[in-house]
């Protein structure tokens, strides 16, 4: 730490511990929470995304000839998020 205040202007030294301490104090917090569980999350309808996508690029001026990919793919999210309801009680 000396070296790199001793390199810095006298100007950025208060700035350079204030970072240092929002990091500790950040750093804490963080570690606190280490019990919250993570969420897994997976893309939905990912192979009609990825057949959309490669529809696109090879009509890029016919975007009209992607619109039965395109509704496919509205439909598989829509019935995806409904299962997600459900599935929550909601």
């Amino acid at each position: 730490m000396e070296k790199v205040g001793a390199q810095l202007p006298p100007r950025f030294i208060p700035a350079l511990r204030n970072i240092l301490l929002a990091s500790e104090v950040l750093e804490e917090q963080l570690g606190k929470r280490k019990h919250i569980k993570r969420y897994e999350s997976h893309p939905i309808c990912a192979d009609l995304q990825e057949k959309i996508l490669q529809c696109y690029r090879q009509h890029a001026r016919e975007t009209l000839s992607c619109s039965a990919l395109a509704s496919q793919y509205l439909h598989c999210v829509n019935h995806a998020k409904q299962q997600n309801m459900l599935g929550r009680g909601g």
